[in-house]
């Protein structure tokens, strides 16, 4: 389908990339926390948080310790593993409860946290604090998917170094917008990928050869869930319902219809979860289950509506963030960035990823997005080459490598 696009863009799972790391010592400065120091052998200029690639010296979080054989052999992964563990130092270093949340994947707890520790920052008019908490904010963002707030986060704080001539901060900064960019490049490539299997799962099907088709059906909504496509794979189960109906599996056809159905519904298409429901034969499904079924996805349709509204309450509140920042007043504006967060956490990820760009439209412009990467990884390779921080150098490098 999209053989054009491939030539420029190879499409095939890739590794999520993780939250890259800051420096302990400047933690341990800025909150008054004492941490072991890692850092390159080279003196630091300026307020760097510096990552490294060397283990902590602390007991690792489980899913760090967890590291697989593949991990330890790929120098990729190697990396990426390198910067989890620079970060839960550096989470660590601020509160250990804050490391907890990010082992355990609790986004929404911690960036409230952080956002409350950057609110304190502003009210202490400490410019360096706020913006190494915007980095990590940003950083955050990078890990659950959140590509546009990532962008918001870090852009603010390159404003911030940019004003305080700190050039190392600066550099940092570009390295984590240069991962923004090639996170998104990244999910270009899963969710072009995805579509091209659900076509020839669907291409098997209609020449009857269901259990090939099954394979690519499957894998398709497997790489959607990951990359928080859920309206494409209630799509691909949908066409699983197909396939089970044509061999007769009435159980399987059943459990696919009623998933389709429910991520139909979360993502507010309430009609098409309905046809899924009427593709099945009523003498295979009881009347009961269809009946508590059809009160569940009128449920979570609710719950998308009622996620509608927390969503546009948190944009006016963003709008009174950015109308008192321009105004001055950094603390009123930092309270309704607060109701902003709290506003969004309400809200199911089915809902908040409810509308996406077209796969073309996320192919094409992932071209971009594989420029603007480039562009921020040369500037701070750049900056860490001429301050001789070659941990950091060597780390924004291999991200750099990932792009293609």
């Amino acid at each position: 389908m999209f053989s054009f696009l491939k030539r420029k863009i190879p499409l095939h799972p890739v590794a999520s990339i993780v939250i890259a790391g800051l420096v302990a010592a400047v933690l341990a400065l800025e909150f008054g926390v004492v941490i072991s120091p890692v850092a390159d052998p080279a003196p630091v200029p300026g307020n760097a948080i510096v990552s490294s690639s060397q283990p902590s010296s602390a007991a690792p979080d489980q899913p760090v310790a967890a590291a697989s054989e593949a991990a330890r052999s790929d120098p990729i992964l190697q990396i990426e593993q390198a910067l989890v563990e620079e970060t839960q130092r550096s989470i660590r270093g601020i509160d250990p409860r804050l490391a907890r949340l990010l082992a355990e994947k609790d986004f929404d707890s911690l960036r409230d946290e952080l956002l409350k520790i950057a609110s304190v920052a502003v009210a202490d008019n400490n410019k360096v604090r706020l913006g190494y908490i915007l980095n990590l904010l940003g950083q955050v963002s990078i890990q659950e998917q959140d590509l546009y707030s990532a962008k918001v986060y870090l852009l603010e704080a390159l404003d911030i170094f940019n004003g305080l001539g700190d050039e190392i901060g600066v550099a940092q900064i570009n390295m984590q917008l240069g991962r923004t960019h090639l996170r998104s490049r990244q999910i270009a490539r899963v969710a072009g990928t995805a579509y091209d299997e659900l076509q020839v799962g669907r291409w098997y099907l209609v020449n009857k050869m269901p259990d090939v088709a099954e394979e690519y059906i499957r894998n398709s909504i497997r790489r959607n869930m990951t990359i928080n496509r859920y309206g494409s794979a209630a799509s691909a189960h949908e066409s699983l319902v197909r396939l089970y109906l044509e061999e007769k599996n009435y159980g399987e056809a059943q459990i696919s219809a009623f998933e389709s159905a429910r991520m139909f519904a979360a993502s507010g298409r309430i009609d098409r979860a309905r046809n899924v429901l009427e593709s099945i034969p009523g003498d295979i499904t009881q009347q009961w289950q269809l009946a508590e079924l059809e009160v569940e996805i009128d449920d979570r349709y609710q719950e998308y509506q009622d996620g509608i509204l927390q969503i546009e309450r948190a944009r006016d509140y963003r709008r009174l963030y950015f109308y008192y920042r321009s105004q001055g007043d950094q603390e009123r504006a930092w309270k309704f960035r607060l109701l902003a967060s709290n506003s969004l956490s309400q809200v199911s990820k089915r809902t908040l990823f409810h509308r996406q760009q077209g796969v073309l439209a996320l192919l094409f412009n992932s071209n971009d997005a594989k420029e603007l990467a480039e562009d921020y990884f040369v500037k701070a390779m750049s900056t860490f080459d001429l301050n001789g921080m070659d941990t950091l150098s060597e780390e924004t490098s291999t991200l750099s490598k990932q792009i293609y």
